[in-house]
């Protein structure tokens, strides 16, 4: 028994050497075994932490992918990098904590290449280091978990941290250590299938059954969590934070059990989830369980492969059942062993928890346990610290030997690749044999798809791939590429010249599809070819060919999604397959009708232009159920595109900016309008809900698709003017949409959409127009707060002339929206009491008003007012403006009515303002035959508010006025000769104006006496006059 189990876990044959007490004084390692090699990594580890690893207060480390350690040290973190020439050693005070802290404590988190750390106790204090280069620099907060120990915690984003208990609590907290627990709802869809699960399984009281066991972040997704407990594995949206769907491990992967090991399994006494990961660059689960049948424990890695349609899972890829020796492991020590995957190789997975290492082969034959590897750190009074992954090794760090690393030694490739030698022969064999390029390697993939890419097995691929033409468009390496992928996805069904006589599983075919190509583009991305692929010609499209291959993933689980719904409603869709199988060629049998129509995925467009044109010639019955069918049926197909080409986001795929994905197509858009025509145009309002909300359904996968792209070419850095085009494509779409539903008076959903994608313009527009929507708008205001839709509201108010609405609008953001508008912004500054800068818009407005004597003067009256509120009594400047411009107003009201009825001027809301210049004239220069000294007493007034302007101009406007106040006297009834003559004078009109003249309004005596003379305005006895009126004004 002894030998046996020596045997079966790899105990060392000989004494590991240099090997010392403290591996700080001699830090080379080396163990050799017949199974594996074990020896240091890298140079020696900066004495900081070589001091940390045997220091007593050590708790746990990890090694990150990207090069990063830490060890934990007392209340210490140490953090260091495993890159050449960086040698430094980071330092963070942790929270106190009555607990140890273990790896599921810590979070290493880099966004944008900032690095990040989070660390919370099991007692609940969460702190946080925004940088990793500022250990001083963090916040800390306390997680009001009500008495429930902390198990671990994720950075999911820049913004946002997940928390989870060790009682399967799960907490949201955002940067700013704002704190949600999974809401009610939400988490009652998770515990209350447990419970009942567990009270079947281990009775009533499930709270020692129903612990977490790890927290996942998958590979491609930016919203979703995975949770796993020992009884469910669980996917979390942590932007919504809910639930998103739940799987029961034991329901699942009992029937595996019986279905792979036999019936030995039917009556399984205990079955236990320990853990689960990630395979390396998918999105498939592994899961590590043990299971008790009868007096024995056997252990089971499954592999779990996510259907395309669903959240349902198929056991797929590999499964490995294996004992582990009691004597040696422990049931309390499996359990707390952390399942790991080293690399993207099928060949091994390895269970650590503190004290030991197992090695599990995966690609074991036969029903036997696979030999399995064993490395028992305790054996020489040592620990296992802390372990990861690391250039595709395992690394481990333990206080005696330090940081070492694992290496297998008795690996081996697969039979047909054991040497170059004979792949090479393969390969020419296949060349020989077979003609058509993609063939071969279709060939190829067959041989060699599931094997460790070894550097001899690649340059012997690159040597025979070497010989076709590439680095074009449509080259005949592409075309291989692209044509192997189309006949994985149109025909690994078989010849269908021999169909076969039973009932084909359908599902089954589509599911094998899918691992295929899955591989297939694994293969691709590891021979080197996804660098050198240009593109390909299908149809008339040019299509990059790495996303001619994504497209056909996409719509290998489109067909399925129609296969679903086939099946669901074969009615639907018989007259459909009959008119598609007719234009693909002759029929064998009734069974092969089904085969050959769902032989061509790569043509996926010409099943789905059948089923629009069966509708539109009315081949299919108008009904609500069958419309609803329909239209979700496209819906899930745009869901499920989307969601393909999301897992791919972040990915080395190129999209080039003018390539347009399959289901966005203009041509497929019309297939897509032509169906919506069909299924609304007969519906009913009141009997047609179910139409309409599978309508909007479909509308939100569809622009959902569009935004995807929107985004995804936008991180191509393409010209404004293309990104202009691309965003008021999608604008249209959805205008589209919006006005259909506008349309079929269904506001509810308009509403929907334009909330759903911000169509800011639509919102207000249905709202402001209906009275009974139109309290939403306030309800917008706050929603979009940060998303400009006040200005939506505000401009929405000012086209339509809604100006009393727009001021009386409440939101802060008005006054900077009033600054664009040169007429209003005074407004916002008076909400904002900036009463100042009001004065002056009012001034500046009031100045440049031309148009409208009365909207002038209501512009300076506001100013007088404001100014009034502003305090601004004592700014000469601003009141001296104010009162020149309302004298300008004034006078200009105080007209002759003659005046006034003569140039239209009598209604001020209709007079031109008239400026200083027009008015002198209006009042001395008017044919009415008045002759008012007030006439002219305004005009010298007026004169005076010119101020320093143009001086010519100014002596102009003194010679008009004195010109005509000496026209306009009578000098014929003064006599010189009499003795009143004097008094006469000073009767006259002119010295009336003269005596009340300001002096720097009068001309010069002798220029005007020249200047009349010479007008022949007067004669020498007026001249005379004049010079009397003068002599007597000066008296």
């Amino acid at each position: 028994m002894d030998s046996a189990r020596k045997g079966m876990f790899g105990r060392p044959s000989v004494a590991p050497v240099n090997q010392s007490v403290a591996g700080k004084r001699n830090p080379k390692f080396h163990e050799e075994t017949e199974n594996h090699l074990l020896e240091t990594f890298g140079g020696q580890l900066p004495l900081t932490i070589r001091d940390s690893l045997v220091s007593a207060a050590a708790f746990s480390a990890r090694i990150e992918e990207s090069g990063l350690c830490f060890v934990v040290s007392g209340r210490n973190l140490r953090l260091w990098s495993l890159k050449p020439g960086d040698r430094s050693v980071k330092t963070f005070a942790l929270p106190a904590s009555e607990l140890p802290l273990s790896r599921c404590h810590v979070c290493l988190t880099t966004f944008r290449k900032t690095t990040s750390l989070a660390c919370v106790t099991p007692g609940g204090i969460l702190r946080f280091w925004k940088s990793t280069g500022n250990p001083k620099s963090y916040n800390e907060n306390t997680i009001a978990a009500r008495g429930q120990e902390m198990h671990s915690v994720v950075q999911v984003n820049s913004q946002k941290f997940v928390l989870a208990t060790t009682t399967s609590s799960v907490y949201f907290v955002e940067s700013n250590f704002t704190t949600r627990e999974l809401k009610a709802s939400n988490k009652s869809r998770l515990t209350s299938r447990i419970s009942s699960v567990a009270s079947y399984l281990w009775g009533s009281d499930t709270s020692e059954s129903y612990q977490l066991r790890r927290l996942l972040v998958p590979v491609r997704s930016e919203t979703s969590i995975l949770f796993m407990t020992s009884l469910e594995l669980v996917q979390i949206d942590f932007i919504q934070e809910k639930v998103n769907w739940n799987v029961n491990l034991t329901s699942l992967l009992k029937p595996e059990l019986i279905a792979r090991f036999g019936d030995g399994y039917s009556d399984v006494q205990d079955i236990s989830f320990i853990d689960a990961c990630y395979w390396p660059d998918e999105c498939d689960i592994v899961i590590l369980c043990s299971v008790k049948n009868s007096a024995e424990y056997r252990y089971f890695l499954f592999h779990l492969h996510e259907k395309s349609m669903g959240i349902d899972f198929v056991v797929t890829g590999y499964d490995t059942g294996f004992h582990l020796n009691q004597n040696s492991v422990s049931i309390e020590d499996i359990t707390n062993f952390q399942l790991v995957l080293p690399s993207d190789r099928i060949c091994e997975a390895f269970l650590m928890n503190d004290r030991q290492v197992i090695r599990v082969p995966l690609l074991s034959e036969g029903p036997e346990s696979p030999a399995i590897d064993f490395v028992d750190f305790s054996m020489s009074s040592d620990k296992l610290l802390g372990f990861g992954v690391y250039e595709n090794l395992l690394l481990m760090l333990s206080p005696l030997k330090g940081l070492v690393k694992y290496q297998n030694k008795g690996e081996k490739l697969p039979r047909e690749c054991q040497s170059s030698v004979s792949l090479l022969e393969t390969l020419k064999a296949i060349s020989e044999s077979i003609s058509e390029p993609s063939r071969q390697l279709r060939q190829i993939f067959a041989i060699i798809g599931d094997t460790s890419m070894t550097p001899q097995i690649l340059e012997t691929l690159s040597e025979f791939l070497n010989q076709f033409d590439r680095g074009q468009c449509d080259s005949v390496l592409d075309n291989m590429i692209w044509g192997c992928a189309a006949s994985i996805v149109d025909e690994s069904i078989g010849d269908l010249e021999n169909p076969p006589e039973f009932n084909f599983d359908i599902v089954s075919m589509f599911g094998e599809r899918r691992v295929l190509m899955i591989k297939f583009m694994d293969f691709v991305e590891k021979v080197g070819l996804s660098s050198v692929l240009t593109e390909v010609i299908l149809e008339d499209r040019k299509v990059p060919t790495i996303l001619g291959i994504l497209e056909l993933l996409e719509k290998l689980d489109c067909l399925a999604i129609v296969h679903a719904y086939h099946t669901a409603n074969p009615s639907l869709f018989e007259g459909t397959v009959q008119l598609l199988v007719q234009k693909r060629g002759a029929v064998h049998s009734s069974n092969d009708w089904m085969l050959r129509f769902y032989k061509n995925t790569s043509k996926m467009e010409e099943l789905l232009s059948a089923l629009t044109e069966h509708q539109m010639n009315g081949h299919i019955d108008f009904s609500v159920s069958s419309a609803t069918v329909l239209t979700n049926l496209h819906a899930d197909i745009q869901r499920r595109c989307c969601e393909i080409r999301g897992s791919f986001k972040g990915s080395n795929v190129k999209i080039p900016q003018d390539f347009v994905p399959w289901s966005l197509s203009p041509w497929f858009y019309g297939i897509i309008s032509n169906h919506l025509t069909w299924a609304t145009r007969n519906v009913a309002a009141d009997s047609g809900l179910e139409v309409y909300q599978s309508v909007h359904n479909f509308a939100v996968s569809y622009l959902d698709c569009l935004s995807q792209h929107f985004e995804f070419i936008k991180e191509t850095d393409p010209s404004e003017s293309f990104l202009t085009q691309l965003q008021q494509n999608k604008e249209s779409v959805r205008r589209d949409f919006v006005q259909q539903f506008l349309r079929l008076d269904q506001l509810s959903y308009a509403l929907s959409l334009a909330e759903k994608f911000q169509d800011f313009e639509t919102l207000v527009e249905i709202c402001s127009q209906n009275d009974e929507l139109r309290s939403r708008l306030e309800t917008y205001q706050t929603m979009y707060k940060d998303l400009d839709f006040d200005n939506y509201l505000f401009r929405h108010y000012y086209t339509t002339g809604q100006l009393g609405k727009l001021i009386n609008t409440k939101s802060e953001n008005l006054t900077e929206f009033l600054r664009g508008y040169p007429t209003l912004s005074w407004i916002g500054d008076v909400k904002a009491k900036n009463f100042e800068s009001a004065v002056l818009c009012l001034l500046s407005l009031a100045n440049k008003e031309q148009h409208n004597l009365h909207l002038k003067k209501t512009l300076l009256s506001f100013a007088k007012l404001y100014a009034l509120r502003g305090g601004m009594q004592d700014d000469a400047q601003i009141w001296n403006s104010i009162d020149i411009s309302q004298e300008q107003v004034l006078f200009q009201e105080n007209l002759p009515d003659s005046i006034k009825k003569q140039y239209a001027l009598q209604d001020p809301r209709n007079s031109p303002v008239l400026s200083i210049e027009q008015l002198i004239k209006f009042f001395v220069a008017n044919e009415t035959g008045r002759s008012l000294d007030s006439d002219f007493m305004s005009s010298l007034a007026l004169l005076e508010m010119l101020g320093s302007r143009d001086e010519e101009t100014k002596t102009d406007l003194k010679l008009l006025i004195w010109t005509q106040a000496a026209k306009k006297t009578v000098w014929s009834f003064i006599d010189s000769n009499e003795p009143d003559f004097m008094r006469n004078v000073s009767e006259s009109l002119f010295y009336r104006v003269l005596s009340e003249a300001p002096p720097e309004t009068v001309v010069n005596v002798n220029e005007l006496c020249e200047y009349l003379t010479d007008e022949g305005v007067i004669d020498e006895r007026e001249d005379l006059l004049v010079r009397a009126c003068y002599e007597a004004a000066s008296c």
